[in-house]
C-alpha cells in the first residue's frame, strides 16, 4: 500500500471535477495499493502432490482518500456534505485519476463511505471501486491506416481558372490563356453609295456606270411564219380560209326574181328592204320555192326573226315552219322544222346528213337532231310557212338563204358563228433594245358592212413574255402602246407574240387584213470600260495591334470583264501607298508590331470591262483584324489551407499546355501566413514538371502564381494544373500501452464495394469481415469493445460474417491489411491502458 502524506499536496480528479474546487475539501492520505489483487488460478488432483497452474485472474481494485470537510457551524457542515455528495454520487463508473500521474481509472463511489459520519472538522475515508483495474492514458490516440488524407487542387475548368487574381490572362473554355491586347474588328459592307466614283455606281452592289444610246426595233408581219389557223394569203393579205361554198345564195332583197312564190295568203307574203316577209293573223301563209330534182341529203342556212302579230289572234302561238320535201320511190317526203318566236335574228343551219336523218343548229350551236320525215302530198320545194291550222301565227323576217346538195359535215356540237380565222406571229425578241421607251403599232385591215349589222370584224392582240411567262393577250389600239409596258421597263428577256383575228357573218362580205407591224423604241444603256471606287476611312483604333488581318470580297465577274482591289492605310494622318490585295488574303502593310491606334484602312476596287454591254459586281466586302495577344500576363490562385494534414507523406504539382511543354509558360509557388497575402519576391519557380512541392509548411497557405509570354502572334494554354499534398499514413500501429486496448474503427469509402470489405490483424490473425456493398459515402464504425457494428448510424450485425473477431492492440507493432485496397479511409482511435 502506497500512503501519500498531506504535505504533498494531493488532489484528485473524479467525473470531470477536481477535488481543488471545493477550497474546503482537505485531502489527509490516499492509500493506492501498488497492484491489483490478483489470484492465481489452480487445479488440484487428487492422490497428486501440489497443482496445475491454469493462469490468473486480477481482480478490480479499491482507491481510498482520506479527507476532512471544513464548516464553521453543523449547517454549513451539511450544505457542504450535500454538494460532496452530488460530485460523487453516480450510476455508473466515471474517469478518477490522481494529480501526481497521467493515468486515469473507471471508478464509482463504493457504497462503504458514509459521509453522514462526518462531523465538524472530522475525517472520513472515500472507498473508490474501480472494476477495471487497468488504468488507461488520459490522451486518446489515433491513426489512419488507410487512405491518408490529402489536400489538393485540380484547375481545368474555365470557372476554376477564373478563381483568382488575373492580370493580362483570361479564362476561357480551353483553358488560361493570354488577352487580347485590343478588341477583334470584323465588318461585312455591301452598301456602294458613299465613297468616291469614277466611272462607278452602287448602291447594294458596286458597277461599272456608263452611258445611255436609242435604239429601235420595227417588225412588218408577212404572214409567213407564225401559226395560221383558218387563214390564207390572197394577193398579200390575209383572210378566212375555208368559209362555206352553197350552189345557191340568196339575200332575198327581191325574192319574187329568185324563184320564191307566195302562196295560200299570197298579199300575207311581202318585200322588205332586209328581206322577205311573211304576215300571218288568222290566216295561212307561205313562201315557196318549187325544187322538182330536190334530192336529200341537203344542207341550208336563213336568217330569220318571228315577232307577234300586230293584231294577234288568242289562242295561236308565235310560231312558224321551215320544211323540205323529196319525192322518192313515188312518195313525197317532208322535213317540217318548226321556228320559235325571236325578236332579234337567228342563224339556222340545216343539215340534212341522209334521206331520213338530219341536225338543226341555232347561232351555231346544236340545238336538235331530227328524223323520219313524213310522207304529204306538196310537190318537191322548199318552203317558210305560217300554218293556221295548226294554230300558228307571227310576223317573220327571212333577211338570206343559202343552199348545199350533200352532207356538208356529220352531226357535231357547234360551227363557227361567226366564221374565224387567226394567226399567231413568231415572239419578237425586244432584248436588244435595252429600256422600253415608246411604242407604235401599224394595223391596216378591210371590213366591209354585213346585212342588219352582222359586219365584219378583225382584231389585233399582243402577249408579253416576261420573266418566263406569257401573259394573257391584250387588245392593241392603233395610235397607242403596247400595253403592260412603261417607259423605263427593261426589256432584257421580253419578247411579244402578235394574235390577229378575222371574223364574219355574212360571207358575201369577207375581211381582209392588208398590213401588221410593230415600232418599239427604247435605250440602251452602254458600260464604260473601267471604273474606280475609293471607300472612306475605315478607323481601326480599337484593334491596337493585329496578329493577323484578312480582307476578301464577293463578286460577280463574267467572260471578259476583271475587278482589282488595292488597300491602304493611313498612320498618323499619313497616307499609304494602295497595295493590291487578292481574294481573301492577307493584308499586306499590316505586322503584329504596327501600332493601330492611329490608323485607317482605305479600299479602291478598279473595274474593267471589254464588252460595254456587261459589267462585272462586287457584291460586298469584308474585313477581319484579329488583335494580337499581350506580351505577359499571369494569375494568382486563391489560397488553400494545408492545416488539416498533420504531417506529409508526399507532395505533387503537374500541368499541362498547348502548345506540349510549352516554355512560355512558367509556374511558380508560396507559402504563406493565413493572415497574409503573397509577396512580389516570396515565390518559388517550379522547373521540373512533373515535380514535388519545395518547401511545404502545413501550418501556412499555399498559393500558386502562372506567368505566360507570348510573342503577340499565339498564345499558349494552360489546359490543367493539379498539385496535391499527402498526409502520412501507415498500416503499422505502434502501441505503447502495457495491456492490450480494444480500439474504435471508423471507415469511410470512397469508392464502390461490390460484396465485401476485409480488415486483417497481422498479429493475432484475428480478422472483421462485412459481407455487403458499400456506395460512395457510407460510414461504417466497429466497437471492439462492446462487439458493436453500425453503418451510417444504423446498427448492422448482420453484416459481420462468422467469422470475423473483434480484436484488441497489443503491446508494440500492429499491422492492418484491408481488402480490397485503395476504396476508403480508416482510422482508428483508442487509449492505452497500463498496470
Amino acid at each position: 500500500m502506497c500512503r501519500r502524506e498531506e504535505s504533498e499536496i494531493v488532489s484528485f480528479q473524479f467525473n470531470g471535477t477536481s477535488s481543488t474546487e471545493f477550497p474546503w475539501l482537505i485531502i489527509n492520505r490516499v492509500e493506492s495499493p501498488m497492484l491489483s489483487p490478483i489470484e492465481n488460478k489452480m487445479i488440484e488432483v487428487p492422490d497428486r502432490s501440489g497443482a496445475f497452474y491454469f493462469g490468473q485472474k486480477v481482480s478490480s481494485r479499491t482507491e481510498q482518500v482520506k479527507i476532512t470537510i471544513l464548516a464553521d457551524s453543523l449547517e454549513e457542515l451539511a450544505h457542504r456534505k450535500r454538494m460532496i455528495s452530488g460530485w460523487l454520487s453516480t450510476s455508473e463508473p466515471k474517469p478518477f485519476r490522481y494529480s501526481y500521474e497521467d493515468k486515469e481509472y473507471q471508478a464509482i463511489l463504493d457504497g462503504s463511505t458514509d459521509l453522514e459520519k462526518t462531523v465538524a472538522d472530522g475525517e472520513v475515508t472515500l472507498s473508490f471501486l474501480i472494476p477495471d483495474p487497468y488504468a488507461c492514458g488520459i490522451e486518446v490516440k489515433s491513426q489512419i491506416i488507410v487512405g491518408a488524407p490529402r489536400v489538393t487542387e485540380d484547375t481545368h475548368t474555365q470557372r476554376s481558372w477564373s478563381e483568382g487574381n488575373l492580370d493580362g490572362v483570361e479564362a476561357s473554355p480551353n483553358g488560361l490563356q493570354l488577352q487580347k491586347i485590343g478588341i477583334d474588328q470584323e465588318k461585312s459592307i455591301s452598301q456602294f453609295d458613299t465613297g468616291n466614283h469614277h466611272q462607278t455606281q452602287g448602291t447594294s452592289k458596286l458597277t461599272l456606270d456608263g452611258t445611255s444610246l436609242p435604239t429601235s426595233q420595227s417588225y412588218q408581219d408577212d404572214f409567213a411564219d407564225g401559226e395560221n389557223i383558218n387563214v390564207r394569203v390572197v394577193d398579200g393579205t390575209l383572210r378566212i380560209a375555208q368559209l362555206p361554198v352553197w350552189e345557191e345564195r340568196d339575200n332575198m332583197e327581191s325574192w319574187s326574181q329568185s324563184g320564191w312564190e307566195a302562196k295560200i295568203t299570197e298579199n300575207a307574203v311581202s318585200q322588205t328592204s332586209d328581206g322577205a316577209r311573211i304576215h300571218c293573223s288568222g290566216v295561212s301563209a307561205a313562201l315557196v320555192k318549187d325544187h322538182p330534182t330536190l334530192k336529200f341529203p341537203q344542207a341550208f342556212e336563213f336568217v330569220y326573226r318571228l315577232k307577234p302579230p300586230t293584231s294577234p289572234t288568242n289562242g295561236y302561238e308565235n310560231k312558224a315552219s321551215f320544211q323540205i320535201i323529196e319525192a322518192r320511190d313515188g312518195k313525197n317526203y317532208r322535213f317540217s322544222i318548226s321556228l320559235d318566236e325571236t325578236s332579234t335574228l337567228k342563224w339556222i343551219r340545216v343539215v340534212l346528213t341522209s334521206p331520213t336523218t338530219g341536225d338543226v343548229y341555232i347561232n351555231g350551236m346544236h340545238d336538235r337532231s331530227i328524223a323520219s320525215p313524213s310522207v304529204t302530198s306538196l310537190t318537191p320545194r322548199i318552203q317558210f310557212i305560217i300554218d293556221h291550222s295548226l294554230r300558228n301565227q307571227g310576223d317573220m323576217d327571212i333577211i338570206q338563204f343559202y343552199r348545199k346538195s350533200g352532207v356538208m359535215h356529220e352531226k357535231i356540237g357547234s360551227i363557227g358563228f361567226p366564221y374565224r380565222g387567226e394567226r399567231v406571229t413568231p415572239p419578237i425578241d425586244l432584248s436588244s433594245l435595252g429600256i422600253y421607251q415608246s411604242s407604235e403599232i401599224r394595223f391596216e385591215t378591210l371590213t366591209p358592212t354585213g346585212f342588219n349589222g352582222f359586219d365584219s370584224t378583225s382584231h389585233l392582240k399582243i402577249s408579253i413574255l416576261r420573266n418566263g411567262k406569257w401573259s394573257d393577250y391584250q387588245t392593241l389600239v392603233v395610235g397607242e402602246g403596247i400595253p403592260g409596258l412603261s417607259s423605263g421597263d427593261s426589256l432584257t428577256g421580253v419578247q411579244v407574240k402578235l394574235k390577229e383575228t378575222l371574223e364574219v357573218y355574212d360571207i358575201e362580205h369577207p375581211p381582209q387584213i392588208i398590213s401588221v407591224g410593230i415600232v418599239v423604241n427604247g435605250k440602251r444603256f452602254v458600260y464604260y470600260t473601267d471604273g474606280r471606287y475609293e471607300t472612306l476611312a475605315e478607323g481601326l483604333q480599337s484593334v491596337t495591334k493585329a496578329r493577323k488581318a484578312t480582307f476578301s470580297w464577293r463578286e460577280t465577274k463574267p467572260h471578259g470583264t476583271e475587278i482589282k482591289c488595292y488597300l491602304a492605310l493611313e498612320i498618323n494622318g499619313i497616307l499609304g501607298e494602295f497595295k493590291e490585295v487578292a481574294n481573301g488574303a492577307d493584308i499586306p502593310q499590316v505586322n503584329p508590331t504596327m501600332d493601330l491606334t492611329k490608323a485607317k484602312l482605305f479600299v479602291r476596287f478598279d473595274l474593267q470591262t471589254t464588252d460595254p454591254k456587261i459589267t462585272p459586281e462586287v457584291n460586298s466586302y469584308s474585313y477581319h483584324f484579329v488583335t494580337a495577344y499581350k506580351p505577359k500576363g499571369e494569375r494568382i490562385s486563391k489560397g488553400v489551407a494545408l492545416s488539416s494534414l498533420k504531417s506529409i507523406e508526399e507532395s505533387s504539382i503537374t500541368w499541362d499546355t498547348t502548345p506540349d511543354s510549352s516554355p512560355d509558360v512558367e509556374l511558380y509557388v508560396q507559402f504563406v501566413e493565413p493572415s497574409q497575402t503573397p509577396t512580389s519576391n516570396g515565390w518559388y519557380l517550379v522547373k521540373d514538371n512533373p515535380s514535388t512541392i519545395p518547401n511545404v509548411d502545413l501550418t501556412k497557405r499555399l498559393y500558386t502564381k502562372q506567368v505566360i509570354t507570348s510573342d503577340g502572334m499565339t498564345t499558349p494554354t494552360l489546359q490543367r494544373l493539379l498539385w496535391e499534398i499527402e498526409e502520412k499514413a501507415g498500416n503499422i500501429v505502434l502501441y505503447d500501452g502495457t495491456i492490450k486496448a480494444y480500439p474504435k474503427i471508423r471507415i469511410t469509402f470512397n469508392q464502390v464495394v461490390p460484396d465485401q470489405f476485409k480488415i486483417h490483424h497481422q498479429e493475432t490473425g484475428k480478422q472483421l469481415i462485412l459481407n455487403r456493398s458499400f456506395q460512395i459515402g457510407d460510414e461504417v464504425e466497429i466497437q471492439n469493445q462492446t462487439g458493436k457494428v453500425t453503418t451510417n448510424g444504423a446498427l448492422d450485425m448482420v453484416s459481420l460474417s462468422i467469422q470475423s473477431a473483434f480484436f484488441f492492440l497489443q503491446p508494440g507493432s500492429n499491422t492492418f491489411i484491408v481488402s480490397p485496397e485503395n476504396v476508403c479511409t480508416v482510422y482508428l482511435e483508442w487509449k492505452e491502458r497500463f498496470l
